[in-house]
Formats: structure tokens, C-alpha cells, sequence
């Protein structure tokens, strides 16, 4: 008989820590409240945000104990992970791509505001429009405040 791969193989997993699971659903849920609001989000901020939601699901240690666990500190390793448990793909690793939208975003009302006057939009029309390019099957979810 020829050889071949063992009949039986192993599978390892790795029990992940509950705060840190409640951690980035939590995030998740943060991001997709800061995408429904146009909110450009980046890497960097991402990270912060973790690091500021673990520590409200950390569990405390006694005082003068040591802890047993490793300390999570939202590196670029767990980002990329983040990015890939919950299938995200847009979001900016760098800071210059979201301040490019900050500045943007600032601007927009004026242009907005240029384009009706020289249009002759009647407000109703504006709304209709904005209701209908805001509307992407998905309704945002009320405001979170951590």
C-alpha cells in the first residue's frame, strides 16, 4: 500500500479571551454606527478605540496580584485580524486618506449649499435627494456612546 496522510489529524484552536471578544463586537458595532454617520475612520483611531473599550470589559485584577494574562495592546498584527474576523475592507491604515475626507467633509456644506442656490432647488427636492442617497438598505443603528 502506498503512503498516505494519516487517517486522523489534529486540530488546534485557541479559546480567545472573553473581554476581548466582547471588546471588538463592541468596536464593530462602533464602526458600523461611525460608517452610517459618514465618519471617516482610519487605522490608527480604530486602535485607540479598542484599547479605550477593553478597558471597560477588562476583568479586574486584585490589588497587588499579578496578572496571568497578557496584555492586549491593539497592534497591527490584531488590526489586521480585526479586519478579517469581521470582514472589513475599507478601512484606512494610515491617517492621510481619512484627513483628506475630514477636509472634504468640512467643505461639503458649502458646496451643497452653491449648487442648490444656482440649481433652483425647492427644499422639498433637496430632502428627496439626500433621503434617497443616504438610504443604502441598511438603517443605522441608534447612537453608541462608550
Amino acid at each position: 500500500m502506498a503512503s498516505s496522510a494519516p487517517i486522523t489529524a489534529k486540530v488546534t484552536s485557541q479559546v480567545r479571551e472573553k473581554a476581548l471578544v466582547k471588546t471588538e463586537k463592541a468596536l464593530n458595532l462602533w464602526l458600523e454606527d461611525m460608517n452610517c454617520k459618514r465618519v471617516p475612520i482610519n487605522g490608527n483611531m480604530l486602535q485607540e478605540k479598542a484599547l479605550g473599550i477593553y478597558a471597560l470589559f477588562k476583568p479586574p485584577t486584585e490589588e497587588g496580584q499579578p496578572s496571568d494574562k497578557k496584555e492586549f495592546k491593539a497592534s497591527q498584527g490584531w488590526f489586521n485580524s480585526f479586519r478579517s474576523r469581521f470582514n472589513l475592507k475599507n478601512v484606512q491604515t494610515t491617517g492621510d486618506a481619512a484627513s483628506a475626507n475630514e477636509e472634504a467633509a468640512i467643505a461639503y456644506p458649502e458646496q451643497l449649499k452653491k449648487i442648490i442656490e444656482e440649481r433652483g432647488y425647492l427644499p422639498k427636492q433637496v430632502f428627496l435627494m439626500l433621503t434617497r442617497l443616504g438610504s443604502s438598505g441598511k438603517t443605522c443603528p441608534p447612537a453608541l456612546t462608550f
